[in-house]
């Protein structure tokens, strides 16, 4: 069945509530939607600092309608492209994942409501045990039969690397369907995607070759199976090391960036993988942490109505967490790739850096060993940055 964009809207009505939650979890939507005339929030896309300019539309079930003072009247596609940075056929396919992989009677309310679960308490279990399945079903990467795991981190720059903790497995042959067709079987990176209780809220897949490259697949080859309801993916995170009462955290995006992050600092302190933008701005930072490395991506810079965004997504998602951060008294640290964007690429994050320079090069660069190495000195000192 081919799905289309009238099809995903006809799915999504009356769902929108849950669709957003999982999409755009920045977002109280249960707040929101409960007095739609009256309560405010901060924008997802701007962010803006009154906390009151994005609210719900008229029609927000219906079509995922929002408003906001300075970016204007958004549809669901919209919004969802927005905050993501997906493309037009990604927001397709993650509205149609985030209903559950399957169609959805679409429930006509004209009025927005607060959010309905999309499953039932036993259709909830049957998710938890196909995500313990997958796992259990899936091989360390230091595993004989795991080789197209590490030539897939050998080919980024990354020889030998595996996690320190066991957030990271290779599934041998993990479905891969598109839209509603499964399309074959195919060797797959899982990585556990945990709460800051150290609670599974689901798993991110991500499809590779037996030759450690990426596959050629219809869709999004990188994505996250569903979530539990009683589960809020908001603030969760991969760790790829964990020190027992760290005073120091390291936190990027994607997976291949956060292991460089690893391989840079030499395995000496925590390390988080947040997947998106949206993750690294919203990752819960635990009670213990003194001094949160922020390794931003420099993305190209946007145009979101009068305003452009300086690095997109990636600067602005770490400015916000750096911000966040900083509110609650700690130390902040953003690192940014200091080389300007290739003209073939649409960005530069940790591992393009990795690739280029190498390790020792990177530690030796000046404002590197200045600014991170002193600033970890002086926090397990107790002295402030």
């Amino acid at each position: 069945m081919k799905l289309e964009k009238e099809d995903i809207l006809r799915m999504a009505e009356g769902h929108w509530s849950s669709v957003m939650a999982a999409l755009v979890p920045s977002v109280d939507w249960a707040h929101l939607c409960a007095r739609p005339d009256r309560n405010e929030t901060s924008c997802p896309i701007h962010g803006g600092n009154s906390g009151k300019a994005f609210r719900v539309g008229k029609q927000f079930q219906v079509n995922g309608t929002t408003l906001c003072h300075s970016c204007g009247p958004m549809d669901g596609l919209e919004l969802i492209r927005a905050v993501n940075c997906y493309s037009f056929p990604q927001v397709l396919e993650a509205i149609y994942e985030a209903l559950g992989g399957r169609v959805v009677v679409p429930v006509v309310n004209r009025t927005p409501v607060a959010p309905t679960p999309l499953r039932t308490p036993a259709e909830d279990q049957q998710l938890r045990n196909y995500l313990g399945r997958v796992w259990n079903e899936s091989i360390p990467l230091s595993h004989p039969d795991a080789g197209p795991a590490r030539l897939w981190f050998r080919n980024r720059g990354l020889p030998g690397w595996v996690p320190a903790v066991d957030s990271v497995r290779f599934h041998r042959a993990l479905p891969y369907r598109h839209k509603e067709e499964e399309i074959g079987k195919y060797p797959c990176l899982v990585s556990r995607v945990l709460d800051r209780d150290g609670r599974l809220v689901t798993l991110h897949r991500g499809w590779i070759t037996n030759k450690g490259e990426k596959p050629d697949l219809p869709g999004d080859t990188r994505k996250s199976l569903p979530i539990p309801t009683d589960c809020r993916v908001m603030g969760a995170a991969t760790p790829l090391r964990s020190v027992a009462d760290d005073v120091v955290l390291h936190v990027a995006e994607g997976l291949e960036t956060t292991a460089s992050v690893d391989v840079i600092t030499l395995g000496r302190n925590s390390v988080w993988s947040c997947r998106t933008a949206g993750g690294l701005a919203n990752v819960d930072i635990p009670a213990s942490t003194k001094l949160v490395c922020i390794w931003a991506d420099r993305d190209r810079d946007q145009v979101r109505g009068n305003d452009t965004i300086l690095g997109g997504a990636g600067l602005e998602s770490a400015r916000e967490l750096y911000s966040r951060v900083v509110a609650n008294g700690l130390t902040a640290l953003m690192i940014v790739p200091p080389d300007a964007i290739p003209k073939s690429s649409k960005s530069l994050d940790w591992n393009d850096m990795l690739l280029h320079f190498g390790v020792t090069r990177i530690r030796e660069h000046g404002d590197f060993a200045t600014r991170l190495d002193a600033a970890i000195a002086n926090v397990l000192k107790g002295q402030q940055v």
